[in-house]
């Protein structure tokens, strides 16, 4: 689906000029099928699962644009400070040339135009919008569409009640509003679906398929997500000691170097802020 398509559902041509200079020229199969089948960009609610990378963010985003431009606000939420800061910088870069107002509440960050009302979009973690609306509801009440990014996190045992909170406070005080909850894999938004009664859209494929595999003495066995294919690739001829002594074994940094020399993009995800800083200094020497 042509994104040049969204003009007929109301998304301004500027804003669709700024997508595809970002490089977006077509829907992915999982956008296409909310604004066509599930009506997002009517203001329907939405329950949308789908793996990383098939595009499900980008569903709230075009939901929050639509409700922007049409003179209301959206509130983005998501589960991480570091998350709301990455979207808070794509969106403003994206839409404030167009005159669009984006806002930020994170327990270090809050923009004071948020009690006036001067935004069109507010990016928030989920602690701190139920702080900001604890005693005071017209933040819900003034929002036209909601986007509850990694909801899956509702079963979390120690965050999971913030999201109930959130959803019940909604429903109590602006039960008209839209709500896109967007769900990542290993949830069941089949069940969120019908707690909640709104549609679920499901999307099980990605639209680049990833392999997911191990790496044993210099040999990474895999399987793709999409056609479970399973392979092997020769990534190392034999596991080589580093000068390195932290959380990641010697073939795991060794293997992250040998990649990085053939000009491969690596994340790696460490479990704490100073493994991942010592890690980050020894490959950036």
């Amino acid at each position: 689906m042509n994104i040049e398509t969204l003009r007929k559902h109301g998304i301004p041509g500027q804003v669709i000029n700024r997508w595809k200079s970002s490089g977006m020229k077509f829907l992915l199969p999982i956008q296409a099928e909310s604004v066509n089948s599930y009506g997002i960009l009517d203001g329907q609610s939405v329950v949308i699962n789908g793996p990383g990378t098939s595009g499900k963010t980008f569903c709230g985003e075009t939901a929050a644009i639509r409700n922007a431009t049409r003179g209301g606000k959206s509130v983005f939420l998501v589960p991480l400070k570091a998350i709301a800061e990455e979207k808070y910088r794509l969106f403003k870069k994206r839409y404030a040339p167009l005159g669009i107002r984006v806002a930020m509440a994170t327990r270090d960050h809050i923009d004071r135009g948020i009690a006036r009302g001067e935004y069109e979009i507010l990016i928030s973690v989920y602690e701190k919008f139920n702080s900001l609306t604890a005693t005071d509801i017209t933040l819900i009440r003034n929002t036209g569409c909601f986007i509850l990014d990694e909801f899956q996190m509702i079963s979390n045992s120690e965050r999971g009640f913030n999201l109930e909170l959130l959803i019940a406070r909604i429903r109590e005080f602006n039960p008209e509003s839209q709500l896109v909850l967007l769900m990542g894999e290993g949830s069941s938004p089949r069940n969120v679906s019908e707690w909640l009664d709104i549609p679920c859209l499901e999307e099980n494929r990605r639209p680049v398929d990833l392999r997911l595999g191990i790496l044993h003495r210099g040999t990474f066995h895999f399987r793709g997500f999409n056609d479970f294919r399973e392979g092997e690739e020769f990534w190392l001829e034999r596991r080589e000691k580093t000068d390195y002594d932290g959380v990641l074994g010697d073939q795991a940094v060794a293997a992250i170097e040998a990649l990085i020399t053939k000009g491969e993009q690596v994340i790696v995800f460490c479990s704490s802020k100073p493994g991942c800083m010592k890690l980050a200094e020894h490959l950036a020497a």
